[in-house]
């Protein structure tokens, strides 16, 4: 065997007995004509060998004829032969008796099929484990993972061995989606009263949200009481309930014109980090930027001011994300950038991110103090609460925060403004902002960038979902 440990030399049959649960490994086989080692998968190793579904690898007595099957393992792609238990276990509502279907049958064994009619292609859920920490930690693409299975299971003849990758995009997502909905609670009807009660299990958290808010973050009615009253002599230690957060906006994660003819749609539309398209196309288009968010105050970022809603790379058709993070650097949001850094979409990202943290709107005596960091606040500040009310005409709970809210320049960024804006925005002028700095964005951003090489090939809907994924994955290590 070419994959177990001390193996030791065997004939044909016992290797094939010793490895009926073991059917992903090579077994090397001698050539005594041309004296080497062949290099056979397991359906190949005796005549009219399959890998044997049901009955834990042993044989069914109602067993149909193998089958062609292609298995993919972390040790490369198999072309190999699959025979199916035909055993008349299941009961369907006529009362008739009928065997698991392939799909059923290949999914108890631990294999993820590549499709739910007639399967014939399957993926064991440890290489899609293996491949969802590897693109979440290196940002490889799918592309070069799939020739390295490729040249796993032939370095020589790589183009011979079975082309798996668009239905390995799918997949993958697929997989993705499934562990993310399990893991959040949604599968088990988080999200529905329990039997015999009325009552949410969970009333104050987002219905439908699939991501990961801070934990460390105040959340009413989740990590502290849904009403906190801070006496006026302890507002001194108000910053240990503040909801701090910042925007950025980020052009390595862009998007190249592809060609895309919209059918295209993510699994995960509006339930992570990115909001739902239909309402992001509706504001794209509908959203005129008024003359007056182009007006600058400040000597500091007068191109991008001035510039918004203008195409920053005739190459791209979305030039970046704008996102928004809370001070621990765990993602809260992230809106498509189709012409440059418009204050719209800075709006739009604070939006996401407190509507997850908001949802139902939390009443006046409920919500946290909050501080906002951004590049530009010293404009973006001037028509936040106007610009929000004309993107979110009736979202009045999101008008009355913003009205509320505290603001001030990243620590760093703020070197580039003028004395008066480092005097007005500097953050240790400010009581109770407890070192926050406001350049957390930056620590995402160094995380995500590697990924924008692969995503930026990708279809709009693949690449949300993509992000989405990887940038869950950033949140859970937080």
């Amino acid at each position: 065997c070419g994959d177990c440990l001390q193996a030791e030399l065997l004939c044909r049959q016992c290797w094939v007995n010793k490895h009926r649960t073991m059917p992903t490994h090579w077994a090397l086989v001698w050539n005594k004509a041309e004296r080497f080692f062949d290099k056979y998968d397991f359906s190949r190793v005796v005549k009219n060998g399959a890998i044997r579904m049901g009955h834990n690898g042993e044989g069914c007595p109602d067993a149909q004829v193998g089958r062609s099957f292609t298995l993919v393992e972390r040790n490369g792609i198999h072309a190999t032969a699959i025979a199916f238990c035909g055993c008349k276990t299941e009961t369907s509502p006529d009362g008739k008796k009928h065997s698991l279907s392939h799909y059923e049958q290949l999914t108890h064994a631990g294999i993820l099929p590549g499709s739910v009619k007639e399967p014939g292609t399957g993926y064991t859920l440890g290489l899609l484990e293996y491949y969802q920490q590897q693109r979440s930690q290196g940002k490889g693409s799918a592309y070069n993972f799939v020739l390295v299975l490729q040249r796993q299971a032939d370095r020589f003849f790589a183009g011979g061995v079975p082309d798996i990758y668009k239905n390995f995009l799918a997949i993958t997502c697929f997989y993705e989606f499934l562990q993310i909905i399990v893991e959040s609670g949604e599968a088990h009807g988080l999200d529905n009263p329990l039997p015999n009660e009325v009552a949410l299990p969970y009333p104050n958290r987002p219905q439908g949200f699939l991501g990961v808010n801070c934990a460390a973050c105040p959340e009413p009615g989740v990590n502290m009481p849904l009403v906190v009253k801070v006496p006026r002599y302890l507002q001194f230690v108000r910053h240990t309930i503040n909801l701090d957060s910042t925007l950025d906006g980020n052009f390595k994660a862009n998007l190249f014109f592809k060609r895309d003819n919209g059918s295209d749609t993510a699994l995960t539309d509006g339930n992570m980090y990115f909001p739902k398209q239909a309402e992001f196309n509706h504001i794209s288009a509908t959203y005129k930027i008024p003359e007056e968010d182009k007006e600058v105050p400040c000597k500091a970022h007068i191109g991008s001011i001035r510039h918004q809603g203008q195409q920053k790379y005739g190459t791209t058709a979305l030039s970046g994300v704008v996102g928004c993070a809370c001070d621990h650097a765990v993602l809260g949001s992230l809106v498509d950038m189709q012409k440059g850094e418009a204050f719209a979409l800075g709006t739009y990202a604070q939006r996401e991110m407190l509507r997850h943290k908001n949802t139902p709107p939390l009443a006046p005596e409920s919500q946290p103090p909050m501080v906002q960091s951004y590049d530009s606040y010293c404009s973006f500040v001037v028509n936040q609460v106007k610009r929000a009310t004309n993107l979110f005409p009736d979202e009045t709970w999101l008008h009355d925060l913003l009205r509320t809210v505290e603001g001030q320049i990243p620590a760093d960024h703020i070197n580039g403004h003028r004395v008066n804006c480092q005097t007005l925005w500097q953050a240790v002028y400010f009581a109770c902002r407890a070192h926050f700095h406001g350049e957390t964005a930056e620590v995402i951003w160094a995380f995500l960038n590697a990924l924008g090489s692969s995503t930026r090939q990708s279809t709009g809907a693949a690449r949300h979902d993509i992000i989405n994924f990887v940038m869950h994955a950033w949140n859970m290590l937080k």
